[in-house]
């Protein structure tokens, strides 16, 4: 915007690469590569961001594969930026106020409405991802415990007729 100080982007890209990648330059930022980090340099990484943008390659990853974006910023407590699509895969963040505010269609106009946040918004968005993380531990915590019960009834059951408690 004419007259206005530009946005000062840093960019960080995380995680592995199989080979270079040229990369414009910045007009107001930078651009850096963190590759093949330590499991504790990974994560703290990722916490000194503002946002994780999710790494979303292609179509598998909205129906049978898993992205370590979602995860690493549930960890680390740091908001995610994606697309609508993406977030309507996750409960606890598909009706969070801010995250659905900001997601667009396009993961560009998302990361745009992310840099337009107010410190409370963006507070609210640190919240969010919080809660979320608690209410995947909690149904997390609760399947194992199901699971364990279900192994435990078997093997009290089978007990009794020398059957192994899990089918093969």
């Amino acid at each position: 915007v004419k007259g206005k100080t530009p946005l000062r982007v840093n960019l960080e890209l995380i995680g592995h690469l199989t080979e270079p990648i040229k990369v414009s330059t910045l007009a107001h930022g930078t651009v850096r590569f963190l590759s093949d980090l330590a499991p504790v340099d990974y994560y703290n990484a990722i916490a000194r961001s503002h946002f994780m943008i999710a790494a979303i390659g292609d179509e598998e990853y909205y129906t049978s594969r898993a992205t370590s974006s979602v995860p690493a910023a549930l960890i680390t407590n740091v908001p995610l930026v994606v697309g609508k699509r993406f977030l309507d895969i996750y409960p606890c963040l598909r009706n969070a106020k801010v995250h659905a505010q900001i997601a667009h269609e396009d993961t560009c106009e998302a990361i745009y409405a992310a840099t337009k946040l107010s410190n409370d918004e963006y507070l609210e968005m640190k919240q969010e991802i919080a809660k979320c993380a608690m209410e995947m531990y909690h149904e997390g915590k609760a399947l194992f415990k199901m699971l364990g019960e279900e192994v435990h009834a078997r093997r009290a059951k089978n007990k009794h007729t020398g059957a192994s408690a899990i089918s093969h």
